[in-house]
């Protein structure tokens, strides 16, 4: 298991990021400049893959 931070990772490839890192077990610390999209991001990790 690693600890990972991924930026910008509220939406986007860096949302798809976090979700795969996830995936594999690893802990994932996501930041971004929209407090929401973290924090939807942060309630329903994979929810929103590919969009």
């Amino acid at each position: 298991m690693r600890e990972i931070v991924v930026t910008d990772g509220g939406t986007g490839i860096g949302f798809a990021v976090a979700s795969a890192l996830l995936a594999r077990g690893d802990r994932v610390a996501v930041t971004g400049r929209r407090e929401q999209a973290s924090r939807e991001a942060a309630k329903n990790p994979g929810a929103r893959l590919g969009g």
